[in-house]
C-alpha cells in the first residue's frame, strides 16, 4: 500500500533529459528510481544519485552481472545503515561526490 502523498511516473530515454521534471514534481521530497542497477547507474553517471539503498537476498551463485554497469571506482560510498527484514537485508549507502 502506497501512502497518500506518494505520487508515480514512468519516463523514457536520456536521464538528464528529466532532471528539471523531477526536481519540479518532487520539490522538497525525495525521488525513488525503481528499474535495477543499469538505471541507477545511469543517475549515478549524471550526478543524480544521491543514495542507494539496495535490498539483497543472500544467495550464493558462482556469477552474475554487476550491480551498477558502469560503475566509476573513483566514485565513494559512505554506509549509512543496514537493515534485517526477515530474509533480506537492506544496505543503505550515500553517494559521496
Amino acid at each position: 500500500m502506497t501512502p497518500a502523498t506518494t505520487s508515480f511516473g514512468f519516463c523514457r530515454g536520456p536521464v538528464d533529459d528529466h532532471e528539471a521534471e523531477l526536481r519540479a514534481l518532487a520539490g522538497d521530497r525525495n525521488v525513488w528510481i525503481v528499474g535495477g542497477g543499469d538505471l541507477a547507474g545511469q543517475f549515478l553517471d549524471v550526478g543524480l544519485l544521491d543514495r542507494i539503498e539496495l535490498t539483497v537476498a543472500p544467495v550464493f551463485l558462482p556469477g552474475g552481472a554487476p550491480l551498477l554497469p558502469g560503475f566509476v571506482a573513483a566514485t565513494s560510498l559512505r554506509l549509512v545503515a543496514t537493515r534485517r527484514q526477515g530474509a533480506f537485508v537492506t544496505i543503505v549507502d550515500d553517494v559521496i561526490r
